[in-house]
């Protein structure tokens, strides 16, 4: 779509991210990205839980930063999913703002990007098709729901979420939004919010119907239409063109190592000067560890299989030796782990069946460590690609004395 807005337009804008612990590793490198190429004058809202607030104070912070806790507005919550859609359609009451982009820890900026780049004829931008495609179905039904009428169009075709803030506090003024922590079938955010802006507020956004292939500020990854499930080992920066951010999948295994490369090769482009190493460890518990193994640091999956690189920072420092349980399956092809500790690397070899990876407690203190699991290739199952099958899978961990 052909930008026609004046340079020297400025819309008052603000940028609002909802993350979660899992997330922290992406919303590292999205921190560094946003510094580096956001031209946007407004303030940064960054909302977490409590318990990663110190954690993110050491990512990259652009000036004027905001963390807000996402417990003092819903509470304890279980369903963080849930808890992140309320949010975004809350924002009118934590900026004063005109428009406030909406994003999540898995973008990533590659260019230059203004707050004109959002807008057409003097309205933001807001994407909307036909319900012509099965995996947009899912949140028809709760969101007609929620609103008390089916939606017109599917509006969460491209991940160009500018909120306008007059159109969220008319819809905060006609429905309670915290049904949607409540709701049997649960609705979408944006959905919601454009089909009440599209409905009651024709005049507050540009109305735009991409064709699939159609070009535009952003380039989804992985989740383009029409079947938004688009998982490609291959994909380059370049296949980006002339967008000027993209937006992942956080929950793909690469999605923090190709938002690392199209990160640096996006430095490299434009002739920035910053580094592009992101030197970012999640935080974790020996109590959750033992627990729940990577599974809060985002790592590991809920049927137990490990990503091919596991990088975390153990917050106690205690004697002894911290021992990590692995399996391997028959058709693993993970061949060995390779540990870093700090400035200190070791190699295990890795057999069929059970492994037991040792790593010295005394050697760890506050120290970053790093597991790489070498031989891991992807196989296909139809529409996604897996480690399924190719990497290892969690067993457990314990402290030992000896």
């Amino acid at each position: 779509m052909t930008e026609t807005c004046s340079t020297s337009t400025r819309y008052k804008m603000d940028v609002a991210v909802v993350t979660c612990r899992k997330d922290l590793h992406l919303l590292a490198v999205m921190l560094k990205s946003f510094s580096v190429f956001s031209k946007i004058d407004g303030i940064l809202l960054i909302f977490c839980d409590d318990a990663d607030f110190e954690s993110i104070k050491h990512m990259d912070l652009p000036p004027g930063s905001r963390l807000i806790s996402k417990q003092s507005i819903v509470g304890d919550q279980e369903d963080d999913f849930r808890v992140q859609m309320y949010i975004k359609l809350q924002l009118c009451y934590h900026s004063d703002a005109d428009y406030i982009w909406s994003i999540d820890s898995d973008y990533l900026l590659i260019a230059d990007l203004h707050s004109e780049d959002f807008f057409q004829g003097g309205r933001p931008i807001w994407q909307y098709r036909c319900w012509d495609n099965e995996p947009s179905l899912r949140w028809r039904s709760g969101t007609g729901q929620f609103l008390g009428f089916d939606p017109s169009f599917q509006f969460m075709d491209r991940p160009i979420y500018v909120l306008d803030r007059a159109v969220l506090e008319h819809l905060n003024a006609e429905h309670d939004l915290w049904k949607i922590l409540t709701a049997e079938v649960p609705p979408s955010e944006y959905m919601i919010y454009g089909a009440f802006a599209h409905r009651f507020h024709q005049d507050a956004h540009c109305w735009w119907k991409p064709a699939d292939d159609e070009s535009s500020v952003v380039y989804s990854v992985n989740q383009r239409p029409p079947s938004y499930c688009i998982v490609d080992p291959d994909i380059e920066l370049r296949d980006a063109g002339c967008s000027k951010y993209c937006v992942f999948w956080s929950h793909w295994d690469l999605a923090e190592s190709k938002m690392l490369d199209f990160y640096s090769k996006a430095l490299r482009r434009s002739g920035e000067s910053a580094p592009a190493n992101i030197d970012f460890y999640p935080c974790i518990t020996l109590a959750e560890l033992t627990e729940c193994g990577f599974l809060s640091i985002g790592y590991q999956y809920p049927d137990n299989w490990l990503h091919p690189s596991v990088k975390f920072r153990l917050l106690e420092a205690e004697r002894g030796y911290l021992c990590l349980s692995i399996y391997a399956a028959d058709l693993s092809k993970v061949s060995r782990c390779v540990v870093s500790v700090g400035a200190s690397v070791d190699s295990h070899l890795i057999q069929k069946g059970a492994n037991l990876i040792r790593i010295p407690l005394n050697e760890i203190g506050p120290s970053r460590v790093q597991l790489v699991f070498e031989g891991c290739r992807y196989v296909t199952d139809g529409s996604f690609d897996y480690w399924r099958q190719v990497s290892v899978q969690w067993a457990g961990a314990y402290v030992s004395s000896s």
